[in-house]
């Protein structure tokens, strides 16, 4: 019965081990998610309005990121890529 509780103990620092570790990584994915949805949300907003203007940026995984992480000058930045190829 000793063996399986030093098991655990053993299973348990390593976890924490490990979470210790990932715990750098897993917050900058954090905010690079969280910015993503914000460029999204910019992206959508700005689609609202362009439906009374008559223009439109698709909203996909590349556009969100890069609103998202670059703010205005990105959106100016897909509204112009945008504009050029299509």
């Amino acid at each position: 019965m000793e063996t399986g509780w030093l098991v655990w103990v053993a299973l348990a620092v390593a976890g924490a081990v490990v979470l210790q570790w990932l715990a750098e990584p897993l917050r900058y994915l954090g905010l690079l998610a969280g910015r993503m949805a914000l460029g999204y949300l910019g992206l959508w907003a700005l689609n609202l309005v362009g439906l009374v203007a008559g223009f439109h940026l698709p909203l996909n995984p590349v556009t969100g990121l890069v609103v998202g992480v670059l703010g205005l000058p990105g959106l100016g930045a897909v509204y112009l890529l945008h504009r050029l190829y299509s």
